[in-house]
C-alpha cells in the first residue's frame, strides 16, 4: 500500500510542477483570440499579431504578425497601425521601408496616437525630404481610400 501511495504522490507532484499547463493557457488564449480575429475584430487581430511577433503560444513568425497587423490596421485600429509601422521600420518580416513606417505611423497619429507622433519625429531624422513627401502623399491616399490603397 505504501509504495502505491508514494508512486501516486510522485505522479501528482510531477504534474503539478510541470510547465505543460502554462502552454495550454497560451494556446487557449491564442485559440480564443484567433477565432475572434478571423471574425474581424481588430483588437483580436492586433493580439494575434503580437503573439506571432513575440512567439507567445505559437511559433514566432514576423510574416504572420504582419498579416494580422495589416488586417487590424486596415480597419483603422491605431495599435495595429503602430505595430505595422514598427515592423516596416525595423525590417521584421519585410525589407526595411521608412516610407511605409512613416505612412502607418502618420495614420495612427491622425487618430490621436502620441507614440506615433514620437516615432515619426525620430524616423524623419533618417529620411530624405522626398521620402517624407512620398510618405505624406501615400498616407493621405491610404486614409482617404479607407485603407485600400496603402502601397
Amino acid at each position: 500500500m505504501r509504495p502505491l501511495l508514494l508512486i501516486t504522490a510522485f505522479i501528482v507532484i510531477q504534474n503539478v510542477f510541470s510547465y505543460e499547463w502554462i502552454e495550454d493557457v497560451f494556446y487557449s488564449e491564442f485559440d480564443e483570440a484567433f477565432a475572434l480575429a478571423k471574425k474581424g475584430y481588430p483588437w483580436a487581430q492586433v493580439n494575434i499579431g503580437v503573439m506571432y511577433a513575440d512567439g507567445e503560444g505559437v511559433t514566432q513568425s514576423d510574416k504572420k504578425a504582419i498579416k494580422w497587423f495589416r488586417k487590424g490596421a486596415g480597419q483603422g485600429n491605431p495599435d495595429a497601425q503602430m505595430h505595422l509601422g514598427a515592423m516596416y521600420a525595423n525590417g521584421y518580416g519585410v525589407t526595411p521601408d521608412a516610407v511605409q513606417a512613416y505612412v502607418w505611423w502618420s495614420i495612427a497619429r491622425l487618430q490621436g496616437s502620441a507614440s506615433a507622433a514620437t516615432q515619426i519625429i525620430q524616423l524623419k531624422t533618417s529620411m530624405t525630404l522626398q521620402q517624407i513627401a512620398d510618405g505624406d502623399a501615400l498616407a493621405a491616399q491610404c486614409y482617404e481610400s479607407d485603407y485600400n490603397r496603402c502601397d
